[in-house]
């Protein structure tokens, strides 16, 4: 999107209409090619806060081959399994195009109120100890020290 497109968007983003515009769920995704196009960071961080509630999340994937990089934004919003199609996006653009694709930065949403919530609290008896003792059984000393 150029700056102009970003402008309107920001309009209206923190006006009551702005859910007549947007969608519940949608993903925004935007090149940083350099430092001097910023204000696309911004704008992706723009979207998430105005949408603060899980799930919603925001991302930084670095694509880069040999000496060159460039930084891509994106923003999901109300969708469940965003960081799971984030980690299969990277490995499928490594993979498809040898472009190495690291995710730089994620910051999700924040957690909504669970009114009555009582979680249930695991006593150490109920757990299976059986391969934590296999292995220290196991294990062989490699040699032995004195002080």
């Amino acid at each position: 999107a150029t700056i102009e497109t970003a402008k309107i968007i920001h309009s209206f983003a923190d006006t009551p209409s702005k859910d007549d515009v947007l969608s519940d769920k949608f993903i925004a995704i935007s090149f940083t090619p350099n430092e001097s196009e910023i204000w696309r960071r911004a704008f992706l961080e723009k979207i998430r806060r105005n949408n603060p509630m899980d799930p919603s999340m925001r991302a930084q994937v670095v694509l880069s081959q040999g000496d060159a990089a460039v930084e891509l934004g994106i923003v999901s919003i109300g969708i469940d399994d965003a960081m799971i199609r984030l980690g299969d996006f990277a490995a499928t653009v490594t993979e498809a195009t040898g472009i190495k694709a690291k995710v730089d930065k994620v910051q999700g949403g924040q957690w909504a109120w669970q009114h009555n919530y009582n979680p249930r609290e695991y006593l150490p008896s109920e757990y299976d100890i059986t391969p934590a003792v296999k292995q220290n059984e196991e294990q062989k000393p490699l040699g032995r020290q004195s002080v």
